[in-house]
């Protein structure tokens, strides 16, 4: 679904929630800069969670991933 620059950040944005148990909703943010997508980060953050990838918690503000099956999976054969 996501191509170039958001396929990139969409893809390292899961790598690191896989790799770290989860993202806050600032270093989500700080890494579209790294993509010069700061206006698409919300849009492509929601995406993920309507796709079921990843869900925010609101007490924390932090991503995480919704399943730990796709979580291992992402780190056994993306990371």
């Amino acid at each position: 679904q996501f191509k170039g620059d958001e396929f990139k950040y969409a893809d390292e944005l899961l790598k690191i929630i896989a790799k770290k148990d989860l993202i806050s909703n600032a270093e989500a943010f700080d890494l579209s800069a790294k993509y010069s997508l700061e206006d698409q980060y919300k849009r492509i953050t929601q995406t993920l969670m309507y796709d079921g990838y990843i869900n925010m918690i609101p007490e924390t503000n932090n991503y995480q991933f919704n399943s730990p099956i796709v979580k291992l999976w992402w780190l056994n054969f993306i990371c």
